[in-house]
């Protein structure tokens, strides 16, 4: 292999470009990600890569502790790419955009969860409130 190659990682850029695909697709499937893939290389202009290796790389993206304190992202790659990932997960899961799941009546006494409002995130409590208190 020739120094002139291009390796094996992502720039911020393709990286961004992927997030920007897989945002507008929310894949569900691998149907979904061989679609990212085509347009990855046909529209984008990024050769080179198979569905599955983009779905890896996202999967890394979402998933990246190192370097971060309690798992905190530290880029706004990994902030983007965990973003995109709960909004993959509510789709998934059937939850709508104001936090409730479909086929749930709103109007149902004590059938809220128990949390306490705290959701496990990727193995992250986020309990949707501010560090500072007024």
């Amino acid at each position: 292999m020739s120094s002139a190659s291009r390796g094996l990682g992502f720039g911020p850029r393709e990286a961004g470009d992927l997030l920007t695909l897989i945002e507008k697709t929310t894949p569900m499937n691998t149907d979904d990600w061989e679609l990212i893939s085509r347009e990855h290389e046909t529209v984008l202009h990024w050769p080179g890569r198979t569905a599955e290796s983009l779905r890896r790389k996202f999967h890394s993206m979402h998933r990246r502790r190192k370097g971060t304190r309690r798992g905190v992202p530290v880029t706004p790659i990994e902030v983007r790419a965990r973003m995109i990932k709960r909004a993959i997960n509510e789709k998934r899961d059937g939850v709508r955009p104001g936090g409730s799941r479909a086929g749930e009546d709103e109007s149902d006494e004590g059938g809220g969860d128990d949390s306490g409002g705290a959701a496990v995130v990727d193995g992250d409590y986020e309990d949707g409130e501010g560090d500072d208190e007024e």
